[in-house]
C-alpha cells in the first residue's frame, strides 16, 4: 500500500514547536526558518534536510521513521551560544508527541548532536 510522505507535516509540526517558543526566540534571536532569508541575523535555527525516511509497517498499522537535522548558526567565538541554543531544541523536541497533521506521532527522539566550528 503506498502513502504519502510525512515529511512536510513533521517539518510544519517542528517548525511551530520551535518558533512559537519565547525561550528558544530569546536565544535564536534571528528565529526559526525552514527557507533562511539572504543576510539573515545570528544566531538563528534552520529546519535543514531529512536524512531518513524509513517505513516501518506492522500488522495493524503504517508508519515511518524520520530522521530530520536542525541546524543552528552562530558567529559566536566558540561553541557556548550554539551549545544553549541546541539544548533548548532538545528540551522542546526530545520525548515530546508533536501533533502532526494527518497522522501520529508516536515519538520525538533527539538522535544526536554536534557542534561544528
Amino acid at each position: 500500500m503506498s502513502y504519502p510522505s510525512a515529511i512536510d507535516a513533521v517539518h510544519t509540526a517542528i517548525y511551530a514547536r520551535l518558533s512559537g517558543d519565547a525561550t528558544l526566540l530569546a536565544l535564536a534571536t534571528g528565529g526559526v526558518h525552514d527557507d533562511v532569508p539572504d543576510g539573515q541575523a545570528y544566531p538563528y535555527v534552520q529546519i535543514g534536510e531529512n536524512t531518513a525516511e524509513v517505513p516501518f509497517d506492522t500488522f495493524s498499522q503504517q508508519g515511518r521513521s524520520l530522521v530530520v537535522t536542525i541546524h543552528t548558526w552562530s558567529q559566536y567565538q566558540g561553541a557556548k551560544e550554539a551549545a544553549g541554543i541546541q539544548s533548548r531544541i532538545i528540551a522542546l523536541l526530545d520525548r515530546y508527541a508533536l501533533s502532526v497533521s494527518g497522522g501520529v506521532l508516536s515519538r520525538c527522539v533527539m538522535e544526536s548532536s554536534r557542534i561544528m566550528r
